[in-house]
């Protein structure tokens, strides 16, 4: 019996959402098509456009409609944290004092990762690839 890939939380659909966006809009200097984000990373279109309404409400990243319309971040990308992506798709759960300080050093991970360094380790990666 094959094993079931786990369901992705959408925060990690946001994350590579973004690194999508991020990448290929310094690659070609364009907005990036939700036509063509959504099957880079191959969830539904709806599941694209409920993650990127999230991301525009949490100012990550700016839309244009129309024929040249498409994403792109908000901010450079240094200046985009793996925090930011998560709470902007996924609430935080009750506090507890058991959580507290567990939460606060998975933020403090979270908070020291940058969109620039997935970026970054996305290159690496595609340039192994070749």
């Amino acid at each position: 019996m094959p094993l079931m890939k786990p369901a992705k939380r959408p925060s990690d659909k946001a994350i590579e959402l973004m690194l999508y966006i991020a990448y290929h809009g310094e690659k070609t200097g364009k907005l990036q098509s939700m036509t063509v984000v959504q099957k880079y990373v191959d969830f539904s279109r709806s599941s694209c456009e409920q993650i990127m309404v999230e991301l525009k409400k949490a100012n990550l990243v700016v839309g244009r409609r129309g024929n040249d319309g498409g994403y792109s971040i908000s901010r450079p990308a240094e200046e985009i944290t793996a925090l930011d992506i998560k709470l902007a798709l996924d609430p935080e759960p009750q506090s507890s004092d058991l959580l507290d300080g567990f939460l606060q050093r998975m933020h403090d991970f979270e908070r020291s990762v940058t969109l620039r360094m997935l970026m970054d380790e996305y290159e690496q990666y595609e340039g192994n690839q070749v």
